[in-house]
């Protein structure tokens, strides 16, 4: 069955990524990221963020990816760089034990976001005398509509289009949405988590082909650069802001440009 494990990674791989940056697709407490295996970090950020976090079994990638974004520091794809990355195989029941256990092990994860997402909740007074409520409280409501979608959706094309691969990939989402059920109740995350942000890096312009200067809310994170395409996203109010007719970024350092003038 190795041929057709392999078959089927190679295709729901192709289908999560086509058309789009797989950035661009996410909602913010999942992205942005960059995978692990096929990426070069500054050593200044991944020293200003402390690393990778070892009270993670995993998705510490991700948390990486996610920390030095937040920090001020920019993620770039090179879209031309190929990665060539050794994987040894494994059978599809193995497989789907990993799926549990990416579903499992991600509530660590979620709940350490949690933290720093729930920094954004406005207080009592400023909500008029409401309770306050995270982003990521409803854990269990957020997990149940992911895992309803990943296998609703697989198991009707299969039923539609008499495909395979649906078929697995419903079998392959149902052990994923158990981990995360699961993990809600077992995982947990020891650690406190304080973000921390490089202020000369925050600071800063866009600069358009017709001259215009745009200074961004230092809320602004950049992610994804398509030609003279810039995506955005603002790290508070999770929203993406398309700049057309980009030409170039530069980096504003007050205290230096006040220091020279």
């Amino acid at each position: 069955g190795q041929d057709s494990l392999n078959t089927f990674r190679i295709r729901l791989q192709e289908e999560s990524t086509s058309g789009t940056n797989i950035i661009l697709r996410l909602k913010y407490y999942e992205s942005p990221m960059v995978n692990s295996a096929a990426c070069l970090y500054r050593k200044e950020a991944f020293h200003f963020v402390g690393g990778f976090d070892v009270l993670l079994e995993r998705h510490e990638d991700i948390d990486l990816a996610k920390r030095v974004s937040i920090a001020g520091f920019d993620l770039v794809a090179a879209s031309q760089a190929i990665a060539y990355v050794e994987y040894h195989g494994e059978g599809w029941l193995s497989y789907f034990i990993r799926s549990f256990s990416e579903g499992y092990t991600k509530q660590s994860y979620n709940k350490k976001w949690q933290q720093y997402f729930s920094s954004f909740t406005p207080s009592v007074n400023e909500n008029h005398g409401r309770k306050n409520k995270s982003i990521l409280s409803s854990d269990f409501k957020n997990n149940l509509a992911m895992a309803m979608d990943e296998i609703g959706y697989s198991f009707l094309k299969f039923v539609v289009e008499f495909d395979s691969y649906y078929f697995f990939k419903s079998i392959n989402a149902t052990f994923k949405a158990f981990g995360r059920i699961y993990g809600i109740y077992q995982n947990d995350y020891q650690g406190h988590f304080t973000p921390r942000f490089c202020q000369k890096y925050i600071n800063r312009m866009i600069m358009l082909k017709d001259g215009e200067v745009i200074n961004l809310d230092p809320d602004y994170r950049y992610v994804f650069q398509d030609g003279a395409i810039l995506y955005s996203i603002n790290i508070r109010t999770n929203e993406f802001t398309r700049f057309e007719n980009f030409q170039g970024v530069e980096k504003i350092f007050r205290h230096q440009v006040l220091s020279e003038t």
